[in-house]
């Protein structure tokens, strides 16, 4: 076994048990904003941040699961959403490094301008109410289908 697949195998190892953590915590707590930022900004976050980079040698994970690929990563991301899983916040199996490039694709809103962001949001907010009553609407600017 050469070290990319020692790496592949045990970045997946990780994944199992992000998703075993995920069974065994109550998911029904929801945190301000205020709480996000301030974890965010707290020293235990930015020590297992490090923790985390060094522990996956700055390699983006997803792109060592998916391509078998060493891509630098600079971003530590919650497997299971932060938001959704807030008792997972520091469990270090909930978090994997990832590329600005992979972090994006994963959580859109985050890498756009403060409009495009706006209007990202108001598109997702239209297509859960579509979705809930089977309504489609269309998008006057792009004439897309939301």
């Amino acid at each position: 076994m050469d070290a990319i697949d020692w790496l592949v195998e045990r970045s997946n190892k990780q994944l199992v048990r992000a998703k075993k953590l995920s069974t065994q915590v109550d998911s029904s707590y929801t945190p301000t904003d205020e709480e996000v930022y301030e974890f965010y900004h707290s020293r235990e976050w930015k020590n297992k941040r490090l923790e985390v980079l060094h522990r996956d040698y700055y390699k983006d994970q997803v792109e060592l699961r998916e391509s078998h690929r060493l891509k630098p990563g600079n971003t530590v991301h919650h497997i299971y959403a932060l938001r959704d899983y807030w008792d997972l916040r520091l469990e270090s199996d909930n978090l994997e490094v990832v590329s600005p490039d992979n972090h994006n694709t994963e959580h859109p809103e985050k890498g756009m301008h403060k409009a495009k962001r706006a209007e990202f949001k108001q598109k997702q907010a239209a297509k859960l109410d579509s979705e809930r009553t089977g309504i489609v609407v269309k998008s006057k600017k792009n004439k897309e289908l939301l």
